[in-house]
């Protein structure tokens, strides 16, 4: 019996222009993984991204980072899977998703191939008729791929119109208690390669070994924009037992100097209870929210326990300088409350960054420049301006295509923050991408004076 299961992490492409490239450890299948050895499989994680993380081509405005293709096919056949999962998180990354499913094939064409992911979570139906793909699992896939593995290589007695997400099943099952879950497969993954990249996913590790934590899953908003319902269903938390028992262990295992948890939302419930014992237990731990904080979420007690637990810098998610558009998003952000906020943080010693997205429908040009505005006016360490972007599968993206918003060559390779892909009456992409890319350099210029 073939036991042997490859879950694949493809390579990234990126606007040339874009340098240092972003990088995290791959929880997502590090999870997947731990079940599954759990279960006596034979498990390999391959992160074709990490493993060529230094490796470039070229392809006019957009460079691939990581492994070739025949360095794939390489490593593919080396293992010789029964089964292969492939990550395909990012709807502009799925062309690269597709590419390794196609390399397997020509391996073997009796290779099962099953991908996850947001993408195909959101667009199941499309993903399922490319001739590479055997099969799809929708959002949380731990229990689901497994059970999906054990119909495939055990033969198990299990009806597959019952595993929950598997192709055109309903996704209607999520994992209630986190803690049952084993810590993920970091022992899998090639760790060397994350830490002399120096990176905690998009930025600079301040100390290392860095790595990724995530307590929650989930989100208790509801933003128009987001997906994270459709991949996770509803928020749950891990206990604080638990995650404190993972800190204490990626410490002992391997000297854990940084945490960037991965958290949709990070501040929300026991976190503050987690950061009490960080204090208690005296880790001396550098760390941030890669993700972000939402901003409504903190309040002086919970500044003052990411100061002294180790947070050295805080990515606020404002989102708007406009009451009304933040209205449209469902973000629950009072306004007049945020500089108070960043003056806290900024008190503790704490950078603070922050994002604010542009190019929603439900904007004028004045409420654009006026967010622009409110941004510079707050004096941050760092401002981003992604734009809007209409994912295929979100409510945001049918309201925009029921409404006519979205540019006539719409195309998933183009689902970058950096591109306009929305197009009103007043405005269309030129505008929005002009005042991001003139506002991020001026602000960001001044700030670092």
């Amino acid at each position: 019996m073939n036991n042997r299961i490859i879950l694949i992490n493809p390579p990234m492409t990126y606007f040339t222009s874009v340098e240092p490239i972003r990088l995290a450890q791959p929880m997502g299948l590090c999870y997947i993984a731990a079940v599954l050895e759990k279960e006596g499989y034979n498990v390999k994680i391959f992160d074709a991204h990490a493993e060529g993380y230094r490796s470039r081509l070229e392809k006019g405005d957009r460079t691939q980072v990581g492994l070739n293709e025949k360095e794939i096919a390489e490593k593919i056949s080396e293992f010789k899977p029964a089964i292969a999962g492939i990550s395909s998180m990012f709807t502009d990354q799925y062309h690269n998703a597709k590419m390794v499913c196609k390399i397997i094939k020509e391996i073997d064409s009796k290779i099962a191939v099953c991908m996850g992911g947001v993408h195909p979570s959101l667009v199941t139906e499309e993903v399922l008729k490319d001739p590479n793909v055997d099969y799809v699992i929708k959002g949380e896939a731990e229990y689901s791929f497994r059970d999906f593995c054990d119909l495939l290589i055990k033969n198990k007695n299990i009806d597959p119109k019952k595993i929950d997400g598997l192709n055109l099943n309903s996704k209607t099952k999520w994992i209630e208690n986190l803690d049952d879950l084993p810590f993920p497969a970091r022992h899998l993954l090639k760790l060397q390669e994350y830490f002399s990249a120096g990176r905690a996913y998009r930025e600079q590790s301040k100390r290392e070994p860095a790595f990724p934590i995530i307590t929650s899953r989930c989100c208790p908003a509801s933003c128009r924009f987001c997906a994270t319902h459709i991949m996770q269903g509803h928020y749950r938390q891990r206990s604080v037992e638990n995650v404190i028992a993972e800190i204490e262990y990626l410490i002992k295992t391997y000297g854990m100097q940084e945490i960037y948890f991965l958290d949709d939302a990070l501040a929300f419930g026991n976190f503050r209870e987690i950061l009490k014992k960080m204090i208690e237990n005296q880790y001396n731990l550098a760390w941030h929210g890669a993700n972000g904080v939402a901003v409504y979420s903190l309040d002086d007690e919970l500044i003052e326990l990411f100061a002294k637990s180790g947070c050295y810098k805080v990515i606020l998610s404002i989102e708007s300088g406009v009451q009304k558009t933040l209205e449209y998003m469902r973000k629950p952000v009072i306004l007049n409350k945020t500089e108070k906020i960043i003056k806290k943080i900024k008190d503790y010693g704490m950078k603070v960054e922050s994002m604010f997205m542009i190019g929603l429908p439900c904007e004028t040009k004045e409420d654009i420049l006026n967010t622009v505005k409110f941004a510079e006016s707050l004096g941050l360490d760092y401002v981003s301006f992604p734009l809007a972007t209409p994912f295929r599968g979100t409510n945001f993206y049918n309201d925009c295509a029921e409404k006519g918003y979205l540019v006539k060559d719409y195309k998933y390779e183009n689902l970058k923050f950096g591109i306009g892909n929305i197009q009103t009456k007043e405005w269309g992409p030129e505008f929005v991408e002009k005042v991001r890319k003139e506002s991020w350099e001026r602000i960001n210029k001044i700030n670092k004076k």
